[in-house]
């Protein structure tokens, strides 16, 4: 016990002290003496006050001090949690000199949380007040009744732990689990509380420097550091062992990269913890638990290896990160160890190119690939296999608009385009459904990994930076030309839509040189989603509904300026995909630059990547025949069809796959000068007939071949189809509407129809174009949710439709589609 403190003027002498303890910091910035030493001298204050007001002993009465005190940890400004414990109930003279000493206490500047038990109460479990039971746990004795606090002490605090000890544990994690849901669960906030936050003093009892530097700068007890504390905490070395003055993004920097592995141990002491959920909750986890496998067994939600010593081999340790993308689980506390010391012998054995890509293509797609990032993140993983990703770990970003650091950024960026699948009828419902047309939604998820990577180079201009980061990254993992392009392509354009939302959005000038820009709706609709999402993961108020309508209307006026600007152009034999297509077939250059130079510009910008395929395709062709392509290309399937042009052919295409069940999500159709056509349908499998049954696949094109030559009845498929279909009611109704433009084409009539999305329109629509003698010179089929909006360039006989026979068109359109 420490020598008491002189009562009286007990005000100045604890000001005085505290002085001196303050100063003592300021010389050594040692936060575990300072605590300790203010412990001391509140003890001193303490245990004099109460030998004054209740003597030496004090039969039946004790005086302990529990939690943070109980630890002797006082912060400069932390409250004083003080125990009353008395024998009994205690009484009138009792409770006036407990209220005496805290007024002391109060009045020389120290805010008192006292509680007065008597053991019976100590030895009971409030449910309500898990912390004040905790609390108890951390008691120590400091005057009176020493026999009465040991019997709390030694006999009725281990009591109680033994009898609650599961509602005790659940109880702690429960409030962990909900303190840090509060901070959304991560560390990187640029101004953090460093008391509770993720990887706070909650969690683990270390920054004891940065806590006190924070409760002497505020005096009081605020531990949140802020930009200004930021400041004068790295001007000050707070924290650094030679306490050498550091630039404030550095130091915060280094105070992430602690809090990390603080927050990481945290985590794996609460999944030791099971907490108390609901059966329905214990069903979920034991069907996860089903997912084991051969390499991996799954226990409570964690990832276990069946063989510890399999760790050792690079492709299994990408396979137990794909594994977990891929079911939402987190490691085991004993495979993350096992995992982080084997990580610096697998570094020079890790797979490159790609044998690379191919694992992080897979975790990139998985439903969980944030949370798996983060998890490779922190063990090292990941900048093992992109070691440029140090440049932005914990990077912090000096403003007040990013609210987290730019790797956390990063993960959620891609995290909320995860999100969006789960996206109802709202506002990002749109955008959902725009990322499940993304054919390529890989190389997008890989854009967004790399995209702000350039933000820890050097230079100002973080967009060049990024993309020149990029370009070495995607040369080692050995992407495609193609793939490669759009990948760089997405991140050198990430801030173009939102530079563009500063602009007059409905200014056709502003339209016309975004669509100039982006080039193709395909990688317009990439870098909407990328937009989106990186405003959404800048701080949670960034993306306001206002905004996201907004991007929204930009994207629609964009990608209907690049679908009526699609046919103004012929390919030119100089352009640089006419040369790459040359490459492949050196000796046939002639019979290339006719074949493309017979296409639209947008058949280039579309279909650059499968040019050659086509050409062959089209070389194939003879009198008479149909030259089919079928792929599942990730999600979709996309058929290629080339022949001689003849009327009603688009329709009896979206037909045929009405009449199989597919659902046609894009086509697009281009017509040659030579007379053929080269229409492309991107189909969903509404019913898995050809993912489920491969061989199907060749029937599938005999069928269709059969229906093209006019050996199968294509009525006869769709009446089938017709019978067995339940049109369900829409969520949403759409009002459809056709509208003629004669101006933005020099030779069709261009037909946009906005109508409620259903299986089979297109082949109704199509058909009634068929039926009206109108030759479908484009396609341009889109999605938007529950709304189709397609666009048509239509020609009879050569020419534009004249003003009754478009009044005639859109009248029977409105009647079929009413």
């Amino acid at each position: 016990m420490s020598t008491a403190a002189p009562i009286g003027a007990l005000d100045n002498y604890y000001a005085g002290e505290s002085a001196r303890i303050a100063r003592a910091f300021e010389l050594t910035g040692d936060g575990r003496v300072a605590v300790g030493q203010r412990s001391e001298l509140v003890v001193n204050m303490v245990v004099g006050l109460w030998r004054n007001l209740f003597g030496d002993e004090a039969p039946g009465f004790a005086l302990g001090a529990i939690g943070g005190f109980g630890r002797a940890e006082l912060f400069p400004h932390s409250d004083i949690d003080l125990l009353f414990l008395c024998a009994q109930p205690p009484d009138a003279e009792v409770k006036q000199k407990i209220g005496a000493l805290c007024r002391e206490l109060w009045d020389a500047g120290l805010r008192v949380s006292p509680a007065t038990r008597t053991p019976n109460e100590c030895d009971r479990l409030d449910a309500n007040n898990i912390e004040g039971a905790l609390s108890l746990l951390d008691s120590r004795f400091l005057a009176g009744d020493a026999a009465l606090f040991r019997q709390l002490h030694d006999e009725l605090l281990p009591r109680l732990v033994r009898r609650e000890w599961q509602s005790l544990v659940q109880g702690v994690a429960e409030l962990a689990r909900t303190r840090q849901d509060k901070f959304g669960n991560t560390i990187f906030h640029l101004e953090p509380n460093v008391k509770e936050c993720p990887g706070g003093l909650r969690d683990q009892h270390i920054l004891y420097a940065v806590r006190c530097f924070l409760h002497y700068r505020h005096g009081r007890d605020d531990n949140k550091l802020t930009w200004d504390a930021q400041e004068q905490a790295a001007a000050r070395g707070i924290g650094s062992p030679t306490r050498a003055p550091a630039d404030p993004a550095s130091w915060m920097r280094a105070y992430f990269q602690h809090a990390r592995a603080i927050h990481r141990f945290m985590m794996q002491v609460l999944e030791d913890i099971p907490p108390a959920r609901s059966s329905l909750f214990q069903q979920f986890q034991q069907w996860r638990s089903r997912v084991s496998n051969q390499d991996f067994s799954v226990v409570g939600g964690r990832v276990f290896l069946q063989q510890a010593s399999a760790v050792s081999e690079p492709d299994m340790v990408l396979r137990l990160f794909a594994f977990i993308a891929r079911h939402g689980l987190r490691l085991s506390a004993d495979t993350e160890r096992r995992t982080e010391q084997a990580l610096p012998a697998l570094a020079e054995r890790m797979p490159r190119g790609p044998a690379l890509w191919a694992p992080l293509r897979e975790i990139l797609l998985a439903p969980h690939a944030a949370q798996t990032l983060r998890a490779m993140h922190s063990l090292g993983l990941l900048t093992h296999l992109l070691p440029e990703f140090k440049l932005v770990d914990s990077l912090v970003l000096r403003d007040f608009y990013h609210r987290y650091t730019v790797d956390e950024h990063t993960f959620l960026v891609i995290e909320n385009l995860q999100r969006l699948p789960a996206a109802g009828d709202n506002g990002d419902g749109r955008f959902a459904h725009m990322l499940s047309e993304v054919k390529e939604a890989d190389l997008l998820y890989l854009a967004t990994l790399l995209h702000d990577l350039g933000k820890g180079a050097p230079g100002e201009q973080h967009v060049k930076a990024s993309v020149g980061i990029a370009e070495g990254i995607l040369a080692r993992l050995g992407l495609n030309p193609h793939e490669r392009d759009t990948v760089l392509f997405l991140i050198a354009s990430h801030l173009e839509m939102s530079a563009a939302l500063r602009r007059d959005i409905f200014d056709s000038e502003t339209i016309r040189s975004l669509a100039e820009k982006i080039g193709t709706p395909e990688r317009l609709q990439m870098l909407c989603l990328l937009t989106w999402s990186d405003i959404k993961s800048v701080n949670p108020a960034a993306l306001t509904p206002w905004k996201a309508e907004m991007l929204w209307q930009l994207y629609i006026a964009t990608v209907r300026h690049l679908n009526r600007s699609v046919e103004q152009e012929t390919v030119h034999a100089d352009d640089a995909d006419v040369a790459r297509v040359i490459s492949i077939f050196p000796d046939r250059a002639q019979q290339i630059r006719e074949f493309l130079s017979g296409l639209p510009q947008r058949y280039l910008r579309t279909y650059a990547e499968k040019a050659a395929f086509h050409f062959q395709l089209a070389a194939q062709l003879r009198t008479g025949d149909v030259q089919l392509s079928l792929n599942l290309n990730r999600d979709l399937f996309e058929l290629t069809v080339v022949t001689a042009d003849r009327p009603g052919l688009f329709a009896t295409i979206a037909g045929f796959l009405f009449a199989w069940g597919m659902s046609i999500v894009k086509a697009d159709a281009f017509g040659h000068s030579a007379g053929i056509i080269l229409d492309t349908f991107h189909f969903s499998d509404r019913f898995g007939t050809l993912v489920m049954n491969p061989p199907e696949r060749e029937r599938f094109k005999r069928n269709l071949e059969e229906v093209l030559s006019g050996e199968a009845n294509l009525d006869k498929l769709v009446y089938n189809r017709l019978k067995s279909e339940r049109p369900s009611a829409p969520a949403l109704k759409v009002k459809p509407r056709v509208d003629f433009d004669d101006q933005c084409s020099s030779h069709s009539t261009v037909l946009e129809l906005i109508a409620q999305d259903r299986p089979g329109l297109l082949y109704d629509v199509s058909s009634l174009f068929a039926a009206e003698k109108c030759n479908i010179e484009v396609a341009l089929i889109d999605t938007q949710g529950h709304m189709a909006v397609d666009v048509f360039y239509l020609t009879s006989e050569g020419r534009k439709l004249d003003t009754a026979h478009q009044e005639r068109l859109a009248s029977q359109l409105l009647e079929e589609l009413g």
